[in-house]
C-alpha cells in the first residue's frame, strides 16, 4: 500500500495506545520457574555442545509456558533420548503448584473490570489453546469475578465464517470478552466491537502479534484503541516481547511502514525467534529491557504509521507498568520544517536554519553534523529522531521530530 494511502486512511482512525505490563511472580512460583530455568540453562548448553538443537524448541516453549501453567507443570523428556531399561530420559522437571489464582491473571481480572465498567469489550488474545490449553482456566476465573467470556476456538467456525459468527454471539448474548488465539484473527477480520486488546500471552511470531494487536484499529473504529501485552518480570516471557519489540523496529526502519510483506520476511520465522531465545538463555545475547524495546518501537511507529498534519503537533502513548512502579511516555510528532529535493542532494530549513542532506549524511553550514539518515528518510539530527514525510509532490518533503516528554 502506497505511504500516502495509508497516511490518508489512518488519519481518520481514533488514538492507539499500548501498554506494557511486567508482572512479578509470585514467591512460590518464582522458586520453581527459577530452578527449572537454571536446569534447561544446563541442558541447553549440553546439548549445543553436540551440536543438538532437536530440543530447543520444546525447551524454550516450556519456559514461556510454565509461569502461566504453574498448576499443570512441565516435564521436559527428549524423545531421542532413553535410559537403559528403555524408559524416556527426563531433564528438567517444573514442579505443579496449588496456586488458586497467579499474579498475571489477577492483574488480567483486574485490567478486564476496570475496561468494562468503561462499558469497552476486550478481546483476550491466548498463544496456549491446544496441548497446555489454559482456556478453561481463564474462563473460570474470569466467571467467578462476575464477567462473561465468549471462546472462539480453531473448531468453533470456518475461517471465513468467523467474524460472522462473533458478530452472531455478540448479539445473542451479553458477552464482554471474547478469548481466541492470535493466530485464528491475525489476518482477514475486522472486530471493531472490542476496542481493548489484551495479550495474555504473546509467544515468539512478531507478524502474528502486530496483525492481531490491529484488529480492532480499522475504519469505523469510533473509541480509542488500547493494547495490553503482559508478561512476568524476569522470566523468558519478557524476553520474548522485548524481542519482538526490537525485530519490529528493524522491519519499520528497512521498510519504512508496517506491510504484511515486511514483518513476514523479516521476522525471519519463528525458527529466528528461538534462536534468539535460546542464545539469551545461556547468556551470548544480550537483550534490549522490555521498556526500552517498546518505547523505541513506538517512537518509529509514529512516523511509519501515524497520521500527519502540518499545523499541529500529535502524540501517542506508550504505557510501561510494573507491580511498584507505572511509567507513561508521550512521544510527540513536531513538523520542524521543510526539505525541497534538489539533484543529488537536498535543502532543509528547520528554525531558520539551513541543512544539507546528502549520501545518508545531514551537514550544516557545509560542515557534517550530528546526524544522518537512511533511504527512508529516517534519522537524527544532535540525537533528536526525524523522520522525512512526502507532501504527495515528490519534491517536496516535511521534516518531523519525535520528542519524547515525560
Amino acid at each position: 500500500m502506497p505511504h500516502n494511502h495509508k497516511r490518508h486512511i489512518t488519519a481518520h482512525l481514533p488514538p492507539y495506545t499500548e501498554h506494557v505490563v511486567s508482572v512479578e511472580m509470585g514467591a512460590e512460583q518464582h522458586d520453581a520457574y527459577t530452578e527449572f530455568e537454571s536446569l534447561l540453562r544446563s541442558a541447553v548448553l549440553q546439548a549445543l555442545a553436540c551440536g543438538d538443537r532437536s530440543l530447543l524448541g520444546a525447551m524454550l516453549q516450556s519456559l514461556l509456558a510454565y509461569p502461566d501453567g504453574a498448576r499443570r507443570g512441565e516435564v521436559i523428556s527428549p524423545p531421542h533420548r532413553r535410559r537403559l531399561d528403555g524408559s524416556p530420559e527426563i531433564v528438567a522437571i517444573a514442579p505443579k503448584l496449588d496456586i488458586a489464582l497467579l499474579p498475571k491473571e489477577e492483574k488480567l481480572l483486574e485490567i478486564l473490570t476496570e475496561q468494562i465498567a468503561r462499558g469497552r469489550k476486550v478481546l483476550l488474545y491466548l498463544e496456549h489453546t491446544g496441548t497446555r490449553d489454559l482456556i478453561p482456566d481463564l474462563v473460570e476465573r474470569i466467571g467467578k469475578s462476575g464477567l462473561s467470556a465468549l471462546v472462539l476456538r480453531q473448531n468453533t467456525t470456518s475461517a471465513e465464517n468467523r467474524e460472522t459468527w462473533v458478530k452472531k454471539k455478540l448479539s445473542e448474548g451479553d458477552y464482554s470478552i471474547l478469548i481466541v488465539n492470535p493466530r485464528l484473527v491475525e489476518t482477514g477480520l475486522d472486530l471493531i466491537e472490542f476496542p481493548t486488546i489484551i495479550f495474555f500471552q504473546c509467544g515468539y511470531s512478531t507478524f502474528t502479534l502486530r496483525q492481531a494487536s490491529r484488529r480492532s484499529w480499522r475504519i469505523g473504529q469510533m473509541h480509542p484503541v488500547e493494547i495490553y501485552y503482559l508478561s512476568y518480570s524476569k522470566t523468558m516471557q519478557e524476553t520474548a516481547l522485548s524481542l519482538m519489540g526490537t525485530k519490529m523496529q528493524v522491519a519499520l526502519m528497512v521498510e519504512g511502514d508496517l506491510s504484511d510483506k515486511g514483518l513476514a520476511a523479516l521476522a525471519e520465522g519463528d525458527s529466528s525467534m528461538l534462536v534468539h531465545l535460546a542464545k539469551s538463555l545461556i547468556g551470548e545475547e544480550e537483550v534490549q529491557p522490555v521498556s526500552d524495546a517498546w518505547t523505541d518501537l513506538t517512537r518509529l511507529g509514529l512516523a511509519a504509521e501515524g497520521r500527519l498534519d502540518t499545523r499541529e503537533s500529535e502524540k501517542e502513548t506508550l504505557t510501561i507498568e510494573r507491580r511498584e512502579h507505572k511509567a507513561t511516555v508521550t512521544f510527540e510528532r513536531i513538523v520542524r520544517g521543510k526539505v525541497y529535493v534538489r539533484k543529488g542532494y537536498a535543502v532543509g530549513y528547520v528554525d531558520g536554519n539551513k541543512f544539507v542532506f546528502r549520501d545518508g549524511k545531514v551537514m550544516y553550514k557545509e560542515r557534517v553534523v550530528a546526524g544522518s539518515y537512511d533511504r527512508n528518510g529516517k534519522g537524527a539530527i544532535n540525537g533528536k529522531p526525524f523522520q522525512l514525510i512526502s507532501t504527495g509532490s515528490g519534491r517536496e518533503y516535511m521534516l518531523v521530530e519525535l520528542r519524547a516528554t515525560a
